[in-house]
């Protein structure tokens, strides 16, 4: 049930419904593990700027399942430093 209000808040854009919402995704609770919608909820959040969802992010894209962007993963956790020093 909560999913389902994070859903419908993450469709408002709200950042931190949008980072909840991919956890759940990535650790599959409350749905169907699925990384592919963890990874675009937490893109979402993180270009909200969530520092959270940038960190999860670059953890995520980094793991890469069958293939990992290391390249990726450092402009997430570039921008997570910027916007934490800032």
């Amino acid at each position: 049930r909560a999913a389902q209000w994070y859903q419908r808040a993450a469709d408002r854009g709200f950042g931190i419904a949008q980072y909840r919402l991919a956890s759940m995704y990535e650790r599959g609770v409350g749905v169907v593990a699925d990384r592919q919608r963890a990874a675009a909820w937490y893109q979402q959040a993180a270009n909200a700027g969530h520092i959270k969802a940038m960190h999860n992010l670059g953890v995520l894209v980094a793991a890469g399942g069958t293939q990992a962007d290391y390249m990726d993963a450092a402009k997430w956790f570039h921008d997570l430093m910027t916007t934490v020093s800032s």
